[in-house]
């Protein structure tokens, strides 16, 4: 009875199992890309890759029946003939499950793909399967596991087989130890996770193949798991993410003794001041003077040089491919665009997409049109496609095997027996997998520029690349806070203090009355233009951290179980006795999308503070001469209102819904720069009323080409989401990519409109480089110049006007390729 009492568990968490599966629409994806016969390939990889799924799919199956035969023996004939029948019906649906969930999965793709070979010998291999395993099951086989003796010596070909099958399992395990991206590409998601499943039925088949006490031997193992997990918590230091921290200051003019501290510790702003890590105010500054030669060839035609700030929502992978694209085909329309382009903001995926779109540019060589201090207004034509091709070649990679074959080769065993500190984890594994990525466009990976560069300290006013301002939530405070290549942050101790310290410290005397003035007006300013209560900088809590660029990407992108939470311990070295850090041991990071998935409250704060660096002295020169404009990658909010779940969930699980419906909402609902005549705002949206994607960490080709179709500024593309026809009588059609049928039936259809999604919004920022902005009115500027309004602004006298642009940068929008 108590083998009975196993299996009525296992099949109810079995078939829990294969309806998850079978339901996933990130499974549902990768199982369209791996099967994808147009993306090139190597036929002898494939032929390896198919063996490896056949020869894992045969084990699961034969663990499985044989776990079975081991757990639940066949009832004696006296017991009633339907508790027998149901036993046998449990242990049907315990090995079934599994690939009947492949089965719908593999149909759910045909449909989309019907013709593909591939796809049909897969359903064939997993039909002969289930049936062979169904087969052998009711058929009440010998197949016991664990039935092997010593003494006498005897061994079972059953615990043979099982034996190869452990084997089999730890060849994998130590390829991925090799080289786990590598090793996840080659193998596949599948593999691992039949054979990680094969492993944990094996164990409860050792446990129960004796005839023990399910209760007792799962109160043994909860308490153990328990115990364990409080040891871990209590007594070791927590696991932290990948990095690597800079010489802190030496010599006793900088150092300074504390009652207590067992060495010498720094102030946070005596710790930056050795780093090449600006303020915001100082990149901004910075930024400006460079491009002063652009700036006067605006002014000199009446018009304001537009900033350009953008924020790229959150989304996995999908959120990643479209401000990426987007800005890459920018780019390559404008080369002069990323001249304009200050910094980003993003969350999540769109950290990825950030990243990817500033190392490109920093691959870019020197010089014309790539030097942003020419004095030139227009656009260079060059008809290429230089970033645009190798971001999409980037984003053809899978970047989801890697991390699932982490979980279930490293985190799920560290979970049971939290002492198994591997070096590696799905957080680990996504940034491997990502530069791996980055080696995939044709870079070794060993320049200065790339995923696996640092990401400090390479920022510079006079390149291309923009900064970057990736956003995580902090755990121990609930606010967002920031991994930027900029030193800001937006809460009062943070930001205002330490400038204050820090200018004190440059200075080497106190605050003046001035300074005191100053942090006063920016308090008020905080009150009056923040949209969020605090931002704060991880730098304030270890202003010595060094990451790699993929390492701060997926802190932003920790999204809850795909990749645990991020953990950073304290630098008793470092004082933080000012700071909101005071009190904090370990900063623990999690999703920047908890506290706003859009990215568009911290480039809005950004947006604000450059807004008042320009009533100070030292901005005059540029007050009245740019503006800013405000980029967001984000979804409509119909669209994120049309959502809305169609029924009650269960109790438990209700808040949690609640909780990321508010978290989405609250960024779709997140509108403008205020009232502010100096910025203006662009929405570039991809989830639209006709798009929809998984959150995952690869790309099915569905997916993107339906980006592909929201990310470009004019047809030529293949960007045209048709249609809207007007023949009285004839129902109006949705606005989706068509297939190559559908297009076929549209052309017996003689009055069609076509859209361009987000085409007016491209070819107005490509509008505002060549021909530039209005000049911000006068009654913006709450304290204006007292001169006539013929004469120019105070502040340097501006350079006589230069020639008459040539053709090259005074011509029509470039066209796109075709």
């Amino acid at each position: 009875m108590s083998g009975f009492l196993v299996l009525l568990p296992l099949a109810l968490v079995s078939f829990a199992i294969g309806f998850f599966v079978a339901s996933s629409p990130q499974i549902a994806d990768y199982v369209a890309y791996v099967t994808d016969l147009s993306r090139p390939a190597n036929y002898q990889s494939i032929s390896l890759q198919v063996a490896a799924h056949v020869v894992a799919y045969a084990i699961m199956c034969f663990i499985l029946v044989a776990t079975v035969r081991t757990v639940s023996r066949p009832l004696p004939p006296e017991r009633p003939a339907a508790l027998r029948l149901v036993q046998l019906l449990l242990e049907i649906i315990f090995v079934a499950v599994p690939s009947g969930a492949l089965i719908w999965l593999a149909t759910v793709t045909l449909r989309g793909d019907p013709g593909n070979r591939l796809i049909w010998a897969v359903t064939a291999v997993l039909a002969i399967g289930l049936v062979i395993s169904v087969y052998v099951c009711a058929a009440r086989r010998h197949l016991e596991l664990f039935r092997s003796t010593l003494r006498p010596f005897s061994i079972t070909w059953t615990d043979v087989a099982a034996l190869i099958c452990v084997v089999a399992a730890g060849a994998v395990i130590a390829s991925f130890v090799i080289d786990p991206v590598a090793s996840a590409h080659f193998i596949g998601m599948f593999p691992v996770l039949w054979l990680a499943s094969a492993a944990a039925f094996l164990a409860i088949a050792a446990i129960f193949s004796r005839g023990s006490s399910p209760v007792a031997v799962v109160s043994t193992v909860f308490s153990t798991v328990l115990l364990l997990h409080l040891f871990d918590q209590v007594v070791l230091p927590p696991r932290e993410f990948r990095h690597t921290k800079i010489d802190l200051p030496k010599g006793p003019s900088t150092a300074a003794l504390v009652a207590g501290a067992k060495g010498p510790t720094f102030d946070v702003g005596e710790v930056m001041k050795t780093r090449r890590i600006p303020s915001l105010d100082q990149a901004f500054r910075a930024w400006l003077a460079h491009r002063r030669p652009a700036i006067e060839a605006y002014r000199s035609r009446n018009k304001a040089y537009p900033v350009f700030i953008v924020s790229a929502q959150g989304g996995g992978i999908y959120a990643a491919y479209h401000p990426a694209l987007s800005l890459a085909r920018l780019y390559d329309a404008c080369p002069e665009f990323a001249h304009h382009l200050f910094g980003i903001s993003s969350v999540s995926g769109g950290s990825l997409g950030a990243a990817v779109f500033a190392e490109l540019l920093r691959s870019l060589p020197q010089g014309a049109p790539n030097d942003p201090a020419q004095a030139s207004q227009g656009c260079t034509i060059t008809g290429a496609t230089t970033l645009e091709d190798k971001v999409t070649r980037f984003f053809d990679a899978d970047f989801l095997s890697p991390v699932i074959a982490s979980a279930f080769i490293f985190d799920i065993p560290s979970l049971l027996l939290p002492q198994l500190r591997f070096g590696l984890d799905r957080a680990k594994a996504l940034e491997y997998s990502l530069e791996a990525g980055w080696k995939r466009i044709g870079f070794s990976g060993k320049e200065n520029y790339g995923l696996a560069s640092p990401f400090y300290e390479r920022w510079q006013p006079t390149e291309l690349a923009p900064a970057l301002f990736m956003a995580t939530t902090g755990v121990n405070y609930g606010i967002p806070v920031l991994i930027s290549q900029v030193d800001w942050s937006n809460d009062p101790r943070i930001s205002t203090l330490t400038r204050v310290a820090r200018r004190r410290i440059d200075k080497g005397e106190g605050p003046t009355s001035k300074e005191v003035r100053d942090f006063l007006r920016r308090l008020e300013l905080q009150d009056q233009q923040s949209r969020v209560s605090a931002v704060a900088n991880i730098l304030g809590f270890r202003p010595d951290l060094q990451l790699a660029t993929s390492t701060a990407v997926v802190l932003s992108a920790r999204f809850p179980y795909v990749t645990p939470p991020g953990n950073i311990r304290e630098n008793e070295q470092i004082n933080r006795s000012l700071d909101l850090y005071k009190n904090t041991k370990v900063l623990e990071l999690t999703d920047g999308g908890y506290f706003d998935n859009s990215g568009g409250s911290v480039a809005i704060d950004i947006l604000h503070r450059l807004e008042s660096f320009l009533e100070r002295d030292d901005f005059k020169e540029f007050k009245d001469v740019i503006k800013f404009h405000l980029i967001r990658f984000t979804d409509k909010p119909a669209k994120r209102h049309g959502t809305a779940s169609e029924r009650a969930h269960f109790e438990l699980i209700t808040p949690l819904v609640a909780f990321d419906a508010v978290r989405l909402a609250r960024g779709a609902q997140l509108r403008g720069v205020g009232n502010s005549k100096r910025s203006a705002a662009h929405y570039i949206y991809l989830s639209d009323e006709w798009f929809d994607a998984s959150l995952n960490w690869l790309l099915a080709e569905k997916t993107k080409r339906g980006i592909e179709a929201r990310a470009s500024w004019e047809r030529g593309y293949q960007n045209e989401v048709c249609c809207d026809v007007q023949i009285p009588r004839t129902p109006i059609r949705r606005k989706a990519p068509l297939t190559e049928t559908e297009e076929q039936e549209l052309k017996k259809i003689t009055d069609v409109q076509r859209f361009v999604p987000n085409g007016p919004q491209f070819r107005a920022l490509l509008e505002l480089v060549r021909e530039g902005d209005v000049l911000p009115p006068a009654a913006s500027r709450p304290d204006p110049v007292p001169a006539p309004a013929a004469q120019p602004v105070a502040g340097p006298a501006p350079p006589a006007p230069p020639s008459p642009p040539s053709p090259l940068n005074t011509g029509t929008i470039p066209t796109p390729k075709q």
